[in-house]
């Protein structure tokens, strides 16, 4: 992935049995917690970890990671807006979360 200005990943979150679940559109993160207060933190430390750890590797954030399949997308499509949530780290890419709760 070139480094562009911003990119936004988008995150679909849902509920499955006693877990909170949340998936990224773009790239096959995925996380999931009990409680879904806890969950915009959970994404948040998921990318970035992603993000500095392929930048220590000198590769390109999200560059080895395949979309997520398209059930999810569709499942995104009809959910009602969710959190922003802003990363703490200040290198690129910039990224910007739109999640949406399906549940």
């Amino acid at each position: 992935m070139p480094n562009p200005e911003n990119v936004t990943l988008h995150v679909v979150v849902f509920h499955d049995g006693e877990w909170w679940i949340a998936q990224c559109l773009e790239y096959g993160l995925c996380t999931a917690k009990k409680r879904l207060e806890d969950l915009p933190a959970e994404i948040r430390r998921i990318l970035t970890v992603q993000i500095l750890g392929s930048l220590e590797l000198g590769i390109d954030p999200f560059s080895n990671l395949l979309p997520a399949p398209k059930r999810f997308w569709k499942m995104f499509e009809h959910a009602q807006a969710g959190w922003e949530i802003a990363l703490a780290i200040e290198v690129p890419p910039n990224v910007d979360v739109e999640t949406r709760i399906a549940a």
